[in-house]
């Protein structure tokens, strides 16, 4: 949140954790309802069948991506900037059907990728230091 209020700028925040559906995800990832994290099973996804990855898709995954659809397409919509915390993996981005591909890439839209390590943000300080240097670069958009 702080982030937007530098940018002068919406957010659409989740109000879940990606260990019960990763909204960046496409419909049909297999990624989309992790069983598996960091070497530790996820025990409320471990046995998720198809009726509740569609009750979770309807709850969690839709509204979401409902609000970056109504908010890309606001005239002035500068650029999409899903940002997400997780472990250091490469991610570039570019899955067909994720949340950047539906709503940058195929609509021709500037966006980008965030995933910063959650080691990197553990405290305020470095939390603070994120938010200055985003701001830094987000500025002249």
């Amino acid at each position: 949140m702080h982030v937007a209020r530098l940018l002068n700028g919406p957010v659409i925040a989740s109000s879940f954790s990606r260990l019960v559906i990763d909204p960046t995800r496409g419909e049909d990832a297999s990624t989309l309802l992790m069983k598996l994290y960091d070497s530790t099973i996820i025990r409320a996804t471990r046995h998720a069948d198809g009726t509740e990855q569609g009750r979770r898709l309807d709850a969690y995954d839709r509204p979401y991506n409902q609000a970056l659809t109504q908010l890309a397409a606001w005239p002035d919509a500068a650029i999409l900037s899903p940002v997400t915390s997780g472990l250091p993996i490469r991610y570039l981005g570019d899955l067909p059907g994720d949340s950047i591909d539906r709503h940058a890439t195929l609509p021709r839209r500037p966006g980008v990728v965030v995933e910063l390590r959650n080691d990197l943000i553990a405290g305020e300080e470095a939390q603070s230091g994120w938010r200055n240097d985003w701001h830094r670069c987000c500025s002249g958009l």
